[in-house]
């Protein structure tokens, strides 16, 4: 009994269990070739966005940033950014490599409705920035003693969908007044 259905199946007539066999195949998941680079791009896309998410919820689950050096040769143009009495004392120090500058870049998410901050790094107030998805690079005196290597930097204001890069940055859906970022940076001598 079993001898006909080994010389059918071996034939290739169709046999009960032959048939079954050829319905478990899995069926093709892509239709043409052009779709799977695409598949695969915004695969590509997706983990991208999971490990920058990542990197950006560091901050707030307690993890501190690192602040950045503006280097000298970008000093000029980074005094700039400056606001008020409190550059103008600084400006002397900062071009004598006395006292280091950092920076700060910060964006709005696109879409998201216009609204200006503020960042508080010790006891100097930055002018008002206002949001846009463009990244804005902000210079900033470091937030506490440039030796300590640490310190508070502060976002003021009432903005949605804020981005501060530092690294690694973070992304705020909303923030409604003083938000708290501790930031540390590796002293070195001389500061430039």
């Amino acid at each position: 009994m079993n001898a006909p259905a080994e010389s059918a199946a071996s034939a290739g007539e169709r046999t009960p269990s032959n048939s079954a066999e050829k319905k478990t195949h899995a069926p093709k998941l892509l239709p043409s070739r052009g779709l799977a680079p695409v598949l695969m791009m915004a695969a590509g896309g997706f983990l991208t966005s999971i490990v920058v998410s990542a990197g950006m919820l560091a901050i707030s689950t307690g993890q501190e940033a690192t602040l950045g050096f503006v280097p000298k040769d970008q000093l000029d143009a980074a005094i700039v950014s400056l606001a008020g009495q409190a550059a103008a004392t600084t400006i002397t120090e900062i071009k004598d490599c006395k006292v280091p500058l950092a920076f700060v870049t910060v964006s709005a998410e696109a879409g998201a409705t216009a609204s200006t901050i503020r960042l508080r790094s010790g006891s100097y107030l930055s002018p008002p920035l206002l949001l846009t998805p463009s990244p804005l690079r902000v210079a900033v005196p470091f937030p506490a003693p440039y030796p300590s290597g640490k310190g508070v930097l502060f976002v003021e204001g009432i903005a949605r969908g804020l981005n501060v890069w530092l690294t690694p940055g973070t992304h705020y859906s909303q923030i409604n007044g003083p938000t708290a970022i501790n930031v540390v940076w590796a002293p070195k001598v001389p500061p430039c």
